[in-house]
């Protein structure tokens, strides 16, 4: 069964949620704020359905609700944040005001943040820059869920990344991709709906593909990188700018436990977010 609500009805229910599971209102309302653009957009598979299993999901498996991130280094055009092992919402959305603010004084700036995990879309944070006028970009980089190509071991996450362009009178242009050919959450999707995928997406441990996403073991599958070893490169790169670069796991080392995004296992604590304006 279906229920209609408004925004502000959605946002409410969001915050509730999230109180319920010890999170400060303004940090649930920054949260629920990134859940309501994916929707808004189009993307319930970094919407509400994400929301419910994944985000609550690293909740239960014991993310911090109640991040202090402070900062590790600061410069006239650099940032680099500690986000607590709280979700990567909460340090992202920092790192990019420090980012748009030294932007303004000299032109260019970029930020990092290290010891969190998850900021759910990429979209809404290089929005807020191309607003106000400036060229964005960020990237996170993931636990490991997709192989080289042709190889059939965990080497990297879904990367994503996304970038914004002012446009003057015209709305900013945006790209926010998964460095592979689907995202995690799109396959629960389809799954639900009972949608077939695409050849080509994602395989089994054994290298044989998946088109029935019932199919798709969120821990043993793999996702295979967009465009061959064109996404590998892109994913590799956001590997070593959100991970290396900041002082996160990265690689294969970084990895979700054996129950997968909701593992108790899950360390939260070693993702890391990458940006510049």
């Amino acid at each position: 069964m279906t229920q209609s609500t408004t925004i502000a009805g959605l946002r409410a229910f969001l915050v509730d949620v999230l109180n319920s599971f010890d999170v400060p209102s303004d940090h649930a309302e920054q949260i629920s704020e990134v859940v309501i653009d994916s929707e808004l957009r189009g993307h319930p598979d970094h919407g509400v359905a994400y929301f419910l299993s994944v985000v609550l999901g690293s909740y239960r498996a014991g993310m911090n609700p109640t991040p202090k991130v402070r900062l590790l280094q600061d410069g006239p055009a650099i940032t680099l944040l500690d986000g607590d092992g709280g979700i990567g919402v909460i340090g992202s959305s920092l790192a990019m005001d420090h980012c748009i603010e030294k932007a303004r004084k000299v032109g260019i700036a970029a930020a990092g943040v290290t010891n969190s995990i998850n900021f759910i879309a990429g979209a809404p944070y290089v929005m807020k820059a191309a607003e106000a006028g400036f060229i964005a970009f960020i990237c996170a980089n993931v636990p490991a869920m997709s192989p080289p190509t042709g190889g059939r071991s965990k080497t990297f996450g879904t990367n994503p990344l996304a970038y914004a362009f002012p446009a003057g009178d015209n709305p900013p242009l945006l790209v926010d991709i998964s460095t592979t050919g689907t995202a995690g959450s799109k396959i629960m999707v389809a799954r639900a709906r009972g949608v077939a995928m695409d050849p080509g997406l994602a395989i089994q441990p054994d290298g044989q593909p998946i088109t029935d996403p019932a199919d798709f073991d969120p821990v043993a599958s793999l996702i295979l990188p967009m465009a061959g070893a064109k996404g590998y490169g892109l994913m590799m790169m956001v590997d070593v700018l959100a991970g290396v670069l900041t002082g996160s796991q990265f690689g294969p080392e970084f990895s979700f436990g054996p129950g997968g995004v909701m593992s108790p296992e899950l360390d939260t604590t070693r993702g890391g977010q990458f940006m510049w304006v």
